[in-house]
């Protein structure tokens, strides 16, 4: 079981985002993550996982192996377009 959270949409109540700490974008979700844990004292039953980037990014990271994922791998070049049409995969 998991979850998926929107990293910047977090609301203001959510454990640790009034105190996210940290120089870096990557400090801040680990702050978060050990804050959530701890907020549900769930002890090593359950571990936190905050994507930091945008899930398109995992999508059109690779779009050959999007392609093969969704088992259409002639349809590679059609993927890369549409990726090509943004400055980033985010």
């Amino acid at each position: 079981v998991t979850t998926l959270l929107d990293y910047y949409g977090l609301p203001t109540d959510f454990p640790g985002n009034s105190v996210r700490t940290g120089s870096s974008s990557l400090d801040k979700v680990r702050a978060l993550e050990k804050a959530l844990e701890a907020h549900l004292n769930a002890g090593s039953r359950f571990r936190a996982f905050f994507l930091l980037h945008e899930f398109e990014a995992l999508l059109f990271a690779d779009p050959a192996v999007l392609a093969r994922t969704l088992n259409a791998p002639g349809r590679a070049g059609k993927v890369q377009e549409v990726r090509d049409q943004f400055p980033t995969v985010e």
